[in-house]
């Protein structure tokens, strides 16, 4: 059953309240938006694919076919990305539909983490790696007792490079991993009851508290949180209507581990789709609905430190035939002030010209929100990465975007004083605490934040 939303306290709605105007991307607190195709590796057909983004931003990673192509004997070497150094590939395994992807990397950049899949005809399976510039590769194996030489690969990395989770295979089938990279030791973290056994870890808490997956259950696939204390913990399902088989799936956390993210069918999804999740302890899993049109597929891939803006992929009516209509994926930034907004429409909106580009998802963001990274096709119809720069996140209670709290925001209070407009969505950035009333409330805000 899901559970009750509980009244939040106040701590908890001045952070949301905070993070609300982070995420309103607009106004003069975003004085440099900007967006950067990420390009292409030398060789193959030009492809590129952004999985994650350090929390600073800076440092992008994922893959990038070098021979072949994505239809028939496509290679994919991982790749680093920095504005400085550009697409640089940092392991390829060479050989025809060979594949390499970074799926994560710790907060300042240095340390990638993902996989080898040294296909078919090879013996050796998938490897997890690591990759840094001082040791270059190590692959790390796998979980002991599969029946693979290796089917392992590295999904997410703490912020200090000290612990990586993953999924491997162990002695029992398929099962999340947790690594610690000062001793090279493996943790299978076990399954959740019931069903076969089965589970793959997709993201970590920056300080490696929590991990969080997949695992079979007693009702199917079902999303989990992981930490030492208390193991591995189901998160649940959103409501579905009767006859629809439930799957969830957890991709991120914040930076605590506080706030999990992630997929689940829905009642608005049924049994062919499903529906990005925000999930806390104090309210359970909550849908973050969709974009208009086409059915509703919608993912949320990343999310910021606090757990406040989330990213990911969205559902949008695509083609239609005689045959019926296909949902193409759209890039989607949430918050609670704005709901789930198409990405490409709040970075047209902050000044960016995105002509002949289409979103297909973002798949990162940086700790602060300021940076979002993904994978969309460019002008030319190719798939390619992409990193955008929204500008930095304004100080809580700055309500003039000058960088500084001051006499000036106290002001702006005193003349907004009363209700907000009624529109929707409310656009009334001196109310601090998003009751839609400039009030004392706001005043002592901007006093308690004076800088």
């Amino acid at each position: 059953m899901r559970p009750e939303p509980r009244h939040r306290p106040l701590r908890s709605i001045l952070a949301a309240s905070s993070i609300a105007l982070t995420a309103a991307v607009s106004g003069p607190a975003f004085a440099w938006p900007s967006f950067a195709p990420l390009g292409d590796l030398p060789g193959g057909s030009a492809h590129s694919e952004a999985w994650g983004v350090s929390a600073d931003g800076s440092t992008v990673v994922g893959a990038s076919i070098i021979s072949g192509n994505i239809i028939f004997g496509g290679t994919y070497a991982a790749f680093r990305w920095t504005a400085s150094t550009g697409l640089v590939d940092i392991y390829n395994l060479g050989g025809i539909g060979t594949i390499c992807r970074g799926y994560g990397v710790n907060a300042e950049g240095s340390v990638v983490v993902g996989m080898a899949d040294y296909g078919v005809m090879s013996s050796t399976g998938i490897v997890a790696f690591i990759w840094s510039e001082a040791t270059g590769v190590i692959e790390i194996g796998d979980l002991p007792g599969g029946t693979y030489a290796s089917l392992s690969a590295a999904r997410g990395i703490s912020a200090d490079a000290a612990i990586i989770a993953g999924q491997g295979e162990s002695e029992f089938g398929p099962e999340p991993f947790r690594f610690t990279t000062a001793d090279f030791t493996f943790f299978g973290l076990g399954d959740l009851k019931g069903g076969a056994f089965g589970g793959s870890a997709f993201g970590i808490s920056a300080d490696g508290t929590t991990i969080v997956g997949s695992s079979v259950s007693t009702d199917g696939t079902q999303a989990f949180r992981w930490t030492e204390s208390e193991g591995i913990v189901p998160l649940g399902y959103l409501p579905t209507v009767e006859g629809v088989v439930p799957f969830s799936e957890a991709y991120a956390a914040s930076a605590d581990g506080s706030v999990v993210v992630g997929l689940s069918r829905s009642l608005a999804s049924a049994q062919a789709g499903w529906e990005a999740f925000r999930w806390t302890a104090e309210g359970g899993m909550e849908g973050l609905g969709d974009l208009p049109g086409g059915a509703v597929l919608s993912s949320a891939f990343a999310t910021t430190a606090n757990g406040q803006i989330i990213v990911g992929r969205a559902g949008v009516l695509g083609f239609c035939s005689p045959f019926g209509c296909q949902t193409d994926g759209r890039a989607f930034i949430w918050d609670a002030q704005h709901g789930l907004r198409d990405l490409t429409i709040v970075l047209t909106d902050l000044g960016i010209d995105l002509t002949g580009w289409e979103l297909i998802e973002a798949r990162g963001i940086s700790a602060n929100g300021q940076f979002i990274v993904g994978t969309g096709f460019n002008p030319a119809g190719e798939v390619e990465a992409w990193h955008a720069d929204i500008g930095p996140p304004p100080v809580f209670g700055d309500i003039n975007g000058d960088g500084d709290v001051n006499v000036e925001d106290l002001l702006a209070i005193i003349s907004a004083w009363g209700p907000c407009p009624p529109i929707f969505p409310p656009d009334c950035p001196p109310d601090l605490n998003g009751d839609v009333i400039v009030n004392v409330a706001d005043l002592l805000l901007v006093i308690s934040n004076w800088s």
